[in-house]
């Protein structure tokens, strides 16, 4: 009975152990790294990259001149669009 029970207890220790080993000999067999090739350029991110820049533009002037009150006492409130078009097409 003794040694039944001593197995069991084993076992079951066995039984918690074992995944691990199987997710090591996994990972170690079946994953492995990329090599590299050369490459012209970035692809696709450079276009995200590119449109992000498109629209920040406008975004910051209309930051500046909208919400910035260095220029409240140089132009007019009515003529901060005129001033807002004028950082667009500037920049």
């Amino acid at each position: 009975m003794l040694l039944l029970s001593v197995h069991t207890c084993s076992c079951a220790f066995l039984c918690l152990i074992e995944p691990s080993f199987q997710f090591r000999y996994k990972l170690l067999t079946s994953c492995r790294r990329v090599l590299p090739n050369r490459v012209s350029g970035i692809g696709e991110p450079l276009k995200v990259l590119q449109s992000t820049l498109v629209l920040a533009v406008p975004v910051n002037a209309a930051l500046i001149v909208y919400t910035y009150k260095a220029f409240d006492d140089y132009i007019s409130p009515a003529s901060r669009t005129w001033m807002f078009m004028l950082i667009v097409g500037f920049l």
